[in-house]
């Protein structure tokens, strides 16, 4: 069993992300908890907006100081922007992928993965909220220390 925490910086299909990544690791499974920030609407926008996500994956390809994983994930990030609602708008996301790392101790970290995205915002005309479902990504590179 073996733990890391992770510094990275990530692309996805609604901001550019900074955040922090802790996986936990045993036998050829590992699973793994993410906390980010989207870099472009917290920063330039000054509107918090925060994603976690969890996930699971399986080592594929485990040597010393390389492994290869296909990895499924799950996140949610939420805007509050100031409107007129007060109601923040929402998004879910459904990933497939995989995480390479390189190193032992200190590592290079890169994850890719694509699947379902999905938005909700809430329409002041009708007072509820409304979604749509379209392709998403996201892509992260980093690095790790494993302990």
């Amino acid at each position: 069993m073996s733990n890391a925490i992770s510094l990275r910086a990530s692309v996805a299909k609604s901001d550019y992300f900074t955040g922090i990544e802790w996986v936990h690791s045993w036998s050829n499974q590992f699973i793994l908890a993410q906390f980010d920030f989207g870099y472009s609407r917290t920063i330039l926008q000054s509107c918090f907006f925060p994603r976690v996500g969890i996930g699971y994956g399986l080592k594929l390809i485990d040597c010393k100081v390389f492994h290869l994983a296909p990895m499924v994930t799950t996140s949610l990030s939420s805007l509050s922007t100031i409107s007129a609602n007060n109601r923040p708008d929402y998004w879910s996301e459904t990933y497939v992928g995989y995480r390479l790392v390189l190193g032992k101790k200190w590592a290079f970290v890169q994850s890719s993965s694509c699947g379902l995205f999905h938005e909700m915002t809430y329409n002041t005309l009708s007072g509820k909220y409304s979604g749509v479902s379209s392709f998403g990504f996201y892509g992260s590179i980093g690095v790790q220390y494993a302990w």
